[in-house]
């Protein structure tokens, strides 16, 4: 195991065991205060967008349930991922339909741990950053938002290669744009 990898199993480690210390009353907490922080970014900066990718939190994510429900309510067309293995694809929440790529204007992305430079440290099988990596070369390409908790954020964390930079980064208390 590599330097970088052996740092990122353990930061990985660390971040989830605070993660799944935060009481439910604050997870939903958070959640609503990043939930209304998107949203009102999708109205100012991001008006023409339509197609929100989001996800379903696990129990020890930022709830992603007030988020999503705001969505809903203001006709977002809603993305859901899916794993095929280990690779990652979206479905239209309403239809079930797959999607194709250059229909996503956001992807809200969950996250381990973030830093300031707009990385992210997810679970470990790399997912998310072989699905964003296959915008890397096209002209148009979907805003990446990553999402957590104040307790989520560092200065800087370790990154690789195929790590893939976020274009934003919001918490309850902080808004890093990149």
């Amino acid at each position: 195991m590599s330097s970088i990898s052996h740092t990122k199993t353990t930061l990985r480690k660390q971040c989830l065991a605070i993660n799944s210390q935060i009481s439910a009353v604050k997870r939903a907490h958070a959640g609503q205060e990043v939930a209304v922080a998107v949203f009102n970014l999708l109205k100012s900066r991001f008006h023409k967008a339509n197609t929100i990718a989001y996800f379903h939190s696990f129990k020890d994510e930022i709830d992603t349930h007030f988020l999503g429900d705001l969505l809903k309510e203001n006709n977002y067309r809603r993305l859901l991922p899916q794993l095929d293995g280990t690779n990652l694809y979206f479905i239209d929440e309403d239809t079930h339909k797959e999607v194709v790529l250059n229909e996503i204007d956001i992807v809200i992305v969950p996250g381990v741990a973030f830093d300031k430079h707009g990385n992210r440290l997810g679970r470990g099988l790399g997912c998310y950053d072989r699905f964003l990596s296959t915008f890397v070369n096209r002209p148009i390409k979907p805003f990446t938002i990553g999402i957590g908790f104040d307790e989520q954020l560092f200065e800087q964390i370790p990154i690789d290669t195929n790590d893939q930079p976020l274009n934003m980064i919001v918490t309850p208390s902080f808004k890093v744009i990149v």
